[in-house]
């Protein structure tokens, strides 16, 4: 078993980079605003983290993001995006030939709805804990793809998941970030006529089955520090 991959029960941070923000939020909201060849809008999106990982003074693990880059030939329609994962392992080769310093880490993938409300009043899932009818979390569709496809992310490094909500509103939001529930595993913030979340998660083996961390988890923290502020160790 890879011991980088056992849980580690001093936490981890994910720490989003402003060019890694800036690149997650216009993709996103490209497939999401922008009809496409069907003339279909509120398509999901997905992609590939680049960045390193460094241990913290609390022992925590920090994963700080450099790079999101979308994937180009994913399958994607308004319920579900299908990454390919030849595009992965393309990806991370060119990466660890030519940018050594910066590792493959995960993906990100983009969850879509016309509305605020209807993000908060998703069905639960088999296996979902009271609380976790938030269309911002992960879905069992996106944890059966990790599973599925668990060697092959362990082979390159696979450790964290990112995923970027989308959703409408009626009129202009107020501006300014703020943590989406009470872990600090998602934040949420506005852009005009669209609020969006972003939740992280990291990626640990277990009994022999590899798996994301569950919602509300409280090892993990998202960090953007364009958004909330630089939070640093003294």
């Amino acid at each position: 078993m890879d011991t980088a991959h056992l849980q580690k029960k001093t936490g981890y941070v994910v720490r989003l980079s402003e060019h890694a923000l800036i690149t997650l939020i216009l993709n996103g909201l490209e497939a999401y605003s922008v009809e496409h060849e069907r003339k279909t809008p509120h398509l999901e999106t997905c992609g590939a983290l680049f960045g390193y990982q460094v241990p913290l003074k609390d022992n925590r693990i920090l994963y700080q993001i450099e790079i999101a880059n979308v994937d180009t030939s994913a399958k994607r329609n308004k319920r579900s995006v299908t990454p390919n994962t030849n595009a992965m392992k393309l990806k991370a080769d060119i990466m660890g030939a030519f940018w050594p310093n910066l590792e493959y880490l995960g993906d990100y993938h983009t969850h879509v709805y016309k509305s605020v409300s209807d993000v908060y009043s998703v069905e639960l899932e088999e296996g979902d804990r009271r609380g976790d009818d938030k269309g911002f979390y992960i879905s069992n569709g996106d944890r059966h793809w990790l599973e599925a496809n668990a060697a092959l992310c362990l082979s390159y490094g696979y450790r964290i998941g990112l995923v970027v909500t989308i959703a409408g509103m009626k009129r202009t939001g107020g501006v300014g970030a703020k943590p989406a529930n009470s872990r600090s595993q998602a934040i949420e913030f506005n852009l005009g006529k669209k609020k969006v979340w972003l939740s992280a998660y990291y990626v640990y083996e277990q009994n022999g089955t590899v798996k994301y961390s569950a919602n509300n988890d409280r090892l993990i923290t998202i960090e953007c520090p364009s958004l909330l502020g630089f939070r640093g160790e003294i």
